[in-house]
């Protein structure tokens, strides 16, 4: 069986059970949630982190920011090399990029990440860093799950979204 059927199957089987297990009754709430992973939301907390940075000049909030934009420019840069087809409904039909990776899932993920780990130094008790941590994984995954809910992507641009954005939170650690 070729990859690429196998990865049909993947995308086919998810969607079913994300549909099935969510109900009609969802829509509302995810349409919440990938509100929470739009660029602008992203733009913002990236606008907040060099406001830190310029007012606090602590390199860190720099180099989150930077690595933000940079993971999110190098999903929009696969998304025109790759040029996978959305899925087709009337949700993604006003949608005007390319599918995979997903963006929400990338910049949720790079996201959520980061600031977790800006705010980790911040905290002290355990029930913080459940909380912070629950968050940085919550959100994005059901930012992701969002988007195959409505259809504006399948489970494989999620997933490599969500890969992509785990790589930007790994090197953005690394350089903090």
């Amino acid at each position: 069986m070729s990859v690429r059927l196998k990865i049909h199957r993947f995308d086919t089987k998810v969607t079913a059970w994300i549909k099935h297990f969510f109900g009609q009754n969802a829509r509302v709430m995810f349409l919440f949630f990938t509100h929470m992973g739009d660029p602008l939301t992203i733009a913002a907390i990236v606008a907040g982190l060099g406001f830190v940075w310029v007012q606090t000049a602590e390199s860190r909030y720099g180099i989150a920011a930077t690595g933000i934009l940079i993971t999110v420019a190098l999903g929009a840069g696969l998304k025109m090399l790759v040029e996978r087809a959305r899925p087709e409904n009337e949700y993604s039909a006003t949608l005007a990029t390319f599918s995979f990776p997903s963006g929400h899932s990338n910049g949720s993920a790079v996201t959520f990440g980061i600031l977790a780990i800006l705010l980790w130094p911040l905290l002290s008790n355990g029930l913080q860093f459940l909380l912070v941590g629950l968050l940085a994984v919550a959100l994005p995954l059901l930012i992701g799950v969002s988007r195959v809910y409505l259809g504006a992507h399948y489970p494989s641009d999620v997933v490599a979204g969500w890969l992509l954005g785990v790589v930007g939170v790994c090197v953005a650690a690394a350089l903090m």
